[in-house]
């Protein structure tokens, strides 16, 4: 089982904005988690209407500063001050993402379900140059993993 060490969050999306500039952001909130990633877990907002929740966002703005062929179209970002900036989302396939959380050596692989309607985050502790997943779940190989481990998640 390649995902045995995973963690999983299951975000929904609330809210879409497109701005005068044509930037988009999708804010999602968790709703449900398997294998508690512990760097996320001081991001519970403190305050407003989504008080207490995991708050995430795909911005389409670009606000990073690498060089243009390093540079993607989404970035994942915690709402929560704690942590902020995550990852920029590299395609790997149609809905499938991937990505490396900033300061650590962790791999991110991001599922979209539906036109955004929701996201399946898969967090891989220590896997972050193991390039061979990023083909793996391109090419769907880690679908039934996948599949096993968010039967097993836990609601917020």
């Amino acid at each position: 089982m390649t995902l045995k060490t995973a963690s999983i969050l299951i975000l929904e999306k609330f809210k879409d904005t497109i701005y005068d500039n044509g930037m988009e952001q999708k804010e999602f909130i968790a709703q449900s988690y398997y294998n508690k990633y512990s760097p996320f877990w001081v991001s519970f907002l403190q305050r407003g209407p989504n008080k207490g929740k995991m708050k995430f966002l795909l911005k389409s703005q670009d606000y990073t500063t690498e060089i243009a062929q390093r540079k993607e179209h989404w970035k994942f970002v915690n709402a929560s001050s704690k942590i902020g900036h995550i990852t920029k989302l590299k395609p790997v396939a149609k809905n499938r993402f991937t990505g490396d959380i900033k300061g650590t050596r962790d791999k991110i692989l991001v599922l979209l379900r539906g036109d955004f309607d929701s996201l399946i985050v898969v967090i891989l502790p220590g896997k972050k140059s193991d390039y061979t997943i990023d083909q793996e779940f391109a090419d769907g190989a880690l679908d039934e993993e996948i599949d096993y481990l968010t039967s097993k998640v836990i609601t917020f």
